[in-house]
């Protein structure tokens, strides 16, 4: 029953080994909770993107806003720098919940696969391979690969808002 070679199927299953009886429905209904944490991951992990997002577009409304309002003045350009550093940080912490979602999610799905196999219907394994196992991107490019981007494109742009400042404040640019 429990493949030596796999031991997350070994871990649960290490009973299995004298049981003959096929799965129960104890089983199915782990199974069935498992996918349903699985899905409230990725529940958590959509409004975490949707928070850094709506905080990096909130801080370059600030620093527009500060731009607009105190256009001549130094405090404005080192609130703006601030601000930017600040939205550094963010976009460091967005970069590093992504990869943290992505291995949990992974693991999961390996806990899912080992179910299914026990339960003889390995739905989401087929649906994995059918996929390519995410090696072909002409079938299916991770979610996790997609997301990660937009951490890098807002810390380019805080960056970027940084140097024009900082150039700004001792004369190589014109505001």
């Amino acid at each position: 029953m429990a493949d030596v070679d796999d031991p997350v199927s070994a871990a649960l299953f290490a009973s299995a080994e004298t049981d003959p009886d096929p799965p129960s429905a104890a089983l199915l209904r782990q199974y069935e909770i498992f996918v349903g944490t699985s899905q409230a991951l990725e529940s958590r992990r959509q409004t975490a993107n949707t928070f850094f997002q709506s905080v990096n577009v909130a801080m370059f409304g600030a620093s527009g806003f500060l731009a607009f309002q105190l256009p001549d003045s130094s405090v404005g350009s080192w609130a703006i720098i601030v601000v930017a550093l600040a939205g550094l940080v963010m976009c460091y912490a967005w970069r590093r919940m992504i990869r943290s979602f992505g291995q949990l999610n992974a693991g999961k799905f390996e806990v899912i696969t080992a179910l299914e196999r026990r339960l003889g219907t390995p739905v989401f394994e087929t649906e994995w391979k059918v996929l390519g196992e995410g090696k072909d991107p002409g079938k299916y490019v991770p979610f996790t690969k997609t997301e990660a981007i937009f951490p890098w494109v807002f810390s380019v742009l805080h960056l970027g808002m940084s140097v024009i400042v900082v150039l700004s404040m001792v004369g190589v640019i014109q505001p």
